[in-house]
């Protein structure tokens, strides 16, 4: 059973990674746009760079999770463990969101001041 509960760990939580991250990206392109006031070129690379962290701060706090799970020997404990390891990623990936877009908000009051 805790074979079974990694392997739905990791599908999981790739692919909730991974969909996350294309719609973040392809979405997120038009606030940077805006913030970079058109420059195509330098919202693009940002963008990239932002994506990238994305993925190794998931793929690490995935991985930390994998060591942090109590065994699972009934199918009860494996929807608790799954259920448990799934909402802390999800949870993370909003905090992370939610801050992100706090800075793209303070970024774009800060420079339509000036």
């Amino acid at each position: 059973m805790n074979v079974l509960a990694l392997c739905l760990y990791l599908v999981l939580t790739g692919y909730i990674t991974l969909y996350v991250g294309k719609v973040l990206y392809t979405n997120g392109r038009h606030f940077l746009l805006k913030m970079f006031l058109g420059q195509a070129e330098l919202t693009d690379s940002v963008n990239r760079i932002l994506l990238t962290g994305y993925y190794l701060v998931n793929l690490g706090y995935v991985s930390i999770l994998l060591t942090m799970r109590a065994p699972v020997v009934t199918t009860g404990d494996l929807l608790a463990s799954l259920g448990t390891s799934v909402g802390r990623i999800l949870l993370t990936l909003g905090v992370m969101h939610c801050v992100n877009i706090m800075a793209v908000v303070i970024w774009n009051k800060m420079n339509s001041e000036k």
